[in-house]
């Protein structure tokens, strides 16, 4: 017996990670692009990072993450790849203690990205993406939709 017609309810958070498309056999300039881009973006919805809060004021926030995925950056061109961000609205180990994924974690290497975002963030991120010359589509989704009974 069916219920009716089933409708798509996207509830919280949606889980994304990098579209390999992208990501495979990348020039560094792409990757550095990317990251930069993508941890500016989503520091707009964050208050902490890896080591701490974040500043209040959107610019003194941009400049802090500059600063940060630049070392970061420049640390993996002479170490190896492996290099840990995450972006948050609370305190990281916090978060992590109760088993809780961060709005944006990148640990281990380049293949290594978690967004954990709402649909109106993903879309922000994507304006992002698009004025910074990047795919619309950088990140897919790899969690399922809740569907519900209409």
């Amino acid at each position: 017996m069916r219920d009716g017609p089933a409708a798509k309810v996207i509830l919280g958070p949606m889980l994304y990670t990098i579209n390999q498309r992208y990501f495979t056999n990348a020039d560094v300039s792409f990757l550095n692009k990317a990251i930069l881009v993508t941890a500016v973006a989503v520091s707009e919805f964050c208050r902490h990072y890896s080591d701490g809060p974040l500043p209040e004021g959107k610019r003194q926030k941009e400049v802090l993450i500059e600063a940060v995925v630049k070392n970061i950056l420049s640390d993996q061109e002479t170490d190896s790849e492996i290099f840990s961000l995450f972006l948050d609205l609370q305190p990281i180990p916090s978060i992590h203690r109760r088993g809780i994924i961060a709005k944006f974690e990148h640990h281990d290497d380049t293949s290594s990205w978690v967004l954990n975002v709402t649909e109106g963030e993903f879309k922000k991120l994507q304006h992002a993406w698009r004025a910074a010359g990047l795919p619309l589509d950088l990140f897919k989704s790899f969690c399922h939709d809740i569907v519900r009974p209409l």
